[in-house]
């Protein structure tokens, strides 16, 4: 069974790639910040 999957035009898809890699660049951050802290 085949997943559909809907397009996105070009503008839609680097929006969501861009807040995608701010959204886990945050991530990153929070959890060295946080690695810092225990040390």
């Amino acid at each position: 069974k085949s997943i559909c999957i809907p397009t996105l035009d070009e503008n839609q898809y680097q929006s969501v790639k861009t807040m995608m890699t701010k959204k886990t660049l945050n991530l990153q951050k929070s959890l060295e910040n946080y690695v810092t802290q225990l040390i």
